[in-house]
């Protein structure tokens, strides 16, 4: 079944009560209250805010050292409903002496987004002033798989898609003249950062590819992972791993964006 997926990621602390509420609030607001919850498939735990909130807030033991054990904690809740078909997860991190990426992901079915488009792009709007985003994007499924290549934020940049939000540090990483001169149909200044449109619609870039080239092209194809690269390098090899590419420091405060076309800030060859 066609989809269409909503992928944002944060570094700030996830586990929140408040953050947890007011994102199922949001998604009640536009027509998706959940079904059925669950830390785990098969979903089966009939929805409740309340129960969401708990299962979304519980901790489990991770981020293992070698000699130590489990140093942090982890967690995150699944969730789908059916009238629209739908489903969200959100998988938080919380381990020492490193930067943790925290994922937050919707998707919908494309016979749905075609009736709530505008209540997705609303949800992405409001859920990245909600959690602080880093980076995100919505795309239809099939262009997410055709773009990916295994890997993190910490590795790679994976890919351009239909929306795309560029928080501050990536503005920096880019610039601000970079981003807003690229091959975009809209764009619109959010939270101290970039949502960009690639296309009119999302289905339009499934069998159209030049859209996403045009972007790479623009914004340099070294920041970007490529799957038939990786595909080639796992079938001579299959232990090869991708080379890191350049990416944003996501360490420290939010960098002030330089507006006079600057070479890219932060950069860390990872």
């Amino acid at each position: 079944m066609k989809t269409i997926a909503m992928d944002l990621c944060t570094t700030r602390p996830m586990r929140s009560a408040a953050v947890a509420d007011q994102y199922f609030r949001l998604l009640e607001e536009r027509g998706f209250t959940p079904a059925r919850i669950d830390k785990t498939e098969p979903i089966r735990t009939v929805y409740t805010r309340d129960m969401a909130v708990e299962m979304w807030t519980h901790a489990e033991p991770a981020c293992r050292v070698d000699g130590v054990g489990m140093v942090g904690e982890a967690g995150g809740v699944l969730a789908k409903g059916s009238k629209p078909a739908f489903w969200t997860d959100v998988w938080w991190w919380d381990c020492p002496d490193r930067v943790n990426l925290s994922y937050l992901t919707f998707h919908v079915s494309g016979a749905a987004f075609a009736r709530y488009a505008d209540a997705v792009e609303s949800l992405f709007l409001d859920t990245i002033v909600l959690i602080d985003a880093e980076y995100g994007y919505i795309t239809d499924a099939t262009v997410e798989m055709r773009q990916h290549e295994p890997g993190t934020l910490r590795t790679r940049m994976p890919g351009v898609f239909w929306a795309n939000y560029f928080g501050p540090r990536y503005v920096a990483f880019f610039t601000p003249v970079k981003l807003d001169t690229g091959p975009w149909v809209r764009r619109q200044a959010w939270h101290q950062g970039l949502v960009t449109w690639l296309a009119v619609s999302p289905h339009d870039l499934v069998d159209d590819t030049d859209p996403e080239e045009r972007a790479k092209d623009h914004l340099g194809r070294h920041y970007f992972g490529d799957r038939r690269a990786y595909e080639e390098g796992v079938r001579q090899n299959p232990r090869w791993r991708p080379p890191h590419r350049p990416v944003p420091d996501l360490r420290g405060p939010h960098p002030v964006p330089a507006d006079d076309g600057t070479p890219p800030l932060n950069i860390r060859g990872m």
